[in-house]
């Protein structure tokens, strides 16, 4: 790949974060040069390792919960689009880690993107290891008080009302009842980090 085309493409990959469905929603014209230019997809992948270490340097900097909660996404994405094991095991960690740290709607949100991650994978068993373990970080959730970080109702990105503490209990016990029923399709001895053999 000529130089001046290689940083116009990485320009343009970057600029959406590696996602190419991100970037044929928003912009169809920068969509069609990026696929004009032909990245080859193992170029894809190393960009996408870049991105996914400049956001894992963000999320250990950030110090607001919301904005590790959009990092915690964003890193989540790059996890699944590598299928990085050792990434995927980083976000479970995380989470637990900072379960005594994070505000109900925080915690409520990341559980929710884990959830999401495994909701499709094809080895139940894998995936009902880390769904029992949402759960009951779930339920932990739901017998504490319910708390919400003032960065969401100052950020302009949520809904008001979805900050009520009926709302995110309603929005936990959702959580609970698909994790329930995705659990009840197969049960599993696996840990965790086997997930994504």
């Amino acid at each position: 790949m000529e130089p001046e085309k290689y940083e116009k493409a990485k320009e343009l990959f970057m600029a959406y974060g590696g996602s190419i469905f991100g970037m044929a929603r928003d912009n169809e014209e920068h969509f069609c040069t990026y696929k004009s230019l032909d990245v080859p997809y193992e170029t894809e992948i190393e960009w996408r390792k870049e991105i996914q270490a400049d956001v894992l340097e963000q999320l250990m900097q950030a110090s607001s919960n919301w904005e590790k909660c959009h990092l915690i996404g964003e890193y989540g994405y790059l996890v699944e689009s590598l299928k990085d094991k050792e990434g995927f095991q980083f976000i479970l960690d995380y989470i637990k880690g900072n379960e005594d740290s994070f505000d109900s709607k925080t915690m409520s949100i990341c559980i929710s993107r884990v959830i999401n991650m495994v909701r499709n994978k094809k080895d139940k068993d894998k995936r009902a290891v880390v769904l029992n373990e949402m759960l009951l970080m779930l339920k932990n959730l739901l017998n504490k008080p319910i708390t919400v970080s003032d960065e969401y109702r100052h950020s302009g990105y949520i809904l008001q009302e979805s900050l009520s503490v009926e709302a995110i209990r309603d929005s936990i016990q959702r959580s609970i009842e698909d994790c329930e029923t995705l659990l009840r399709e197969k049960k599993s001895l696996l840990r965790p980090w086997e997930f994504f053999r």
